[in-house]
């Protein structure tokens, strides 16, 4: 889910929540 910052999130599996 987007819930983190506005960053360029991927819905990727792979890619790991940024702290």
């Amino acid at each position: 889910p987007k819930d983190w910052d506005d960053r360029e999130y991927i819905d990727d599996p792979d890619a790991v929540k940024p702290e």
